[in-house]
């Protein structure tokens, strides 16, 4: 049923978490296949032998792979030639705005102060 409804979609995107899913999934026809690896999932505690072969499948078979930081990337790296890494990270520069204190917006500076608002409501 689900293989139906899938078929209708004319460009799907096959994108995986984990290797896991590819028996799950590997017939469907996509456009792209991307491996988002955030994890070394093998290692693991019970996790299951499968998962490295599945694992050295969906890097075969996958577009593009990314990695949850350079660690893992320089680990997999050899195995892909579309990999990029990804790690956690905050953008200081872009979150900083918040802190500047700047004038409200123009078409709301008629709008009562939350205080006046806070006591109307009690």
């Amino acid at each position: 049923m689900l293989d139906a409804q899938i078929s209708e979609f004319a460009s799907l995107v096959r994108w995986y978490y984990t290797p896991m899913m590819l028996p799950f999934s590997r017939h469907l026809r996509a456009a792209c296949t991307v491996y988002d690896c955030m994890d070394e999932l093998a290692n693991f505690k019970f996790a299951p032998a499968e998962l490295l072969p599945l694992e050295a499948e969906l890097l075969t078979i996958a577009d593009v792979v990314f990695t949850g930081g350079y660690s893992l990337w320089e680990a997999k790296r050899d195995r892909h030639a579309n990999i990029h890494p990804f790690p956690s990270s905050v953008d200081q520069a872009h979150f900083a705005q918040a802190r500047v204190v700047q004038a409200g917006p123009a078409d709301q500076s008629t709008f009562p102060s939350r205080g006046w608002l806070l006591r109307r409501c009690r």
